[in-house]
């Protein structure tokens, strides 16, 4: 089976991307790699009708380590992450960071 027709769009900019999913509300997905979207496209399982391309953001590639986070950026890959002084110096934290707070997980749309 062949994916349905679509709309394309490679967005240039974080704030084109977030206004395209704002402007198309639940019709629109984000392709970044492709590893799980495009079987789904293939067999029908997700039909939108936009297709927003985030590949090429260098703002959503990124990792960044404070006293209390780790925040690596949505398109940072696991051999970038593997290769990064910052997780190098993260990855010893203890059970908990220096602050005795519990490390956390946020996702946001910056």
């Amino acid at each position: 089976m062949k994916a349905p027709s679509f709309a394309y769009e490679r967005a240039e900019s974080l704030a084109r991307a977030c206004a395209l999913l704002h402007q198309h509300a639940g019709n629109a997905r984000i392709l970044a790699g492709g590893q799980s979207l495009i079987p789904a496209l293939n067999l029908r399982l997700s039909q939108p009708d936009l297709l927003i391309d985030i590949s090429q953001l260098s703002e959503l590639r990124h990792i960044t380590v404070t006293a209390t986070e780790l925040v690596i950026g949505a398109l940072t890959r696991h051999a970038d992450i593997e290769r990064s002084a910052p997780w190098a110096a993260a990855s010893r934290w203890p059970t908990r960071p220096p602050n005795g707070r519990p490390p956390h997980w946020r996702w946001t749309c910056r």
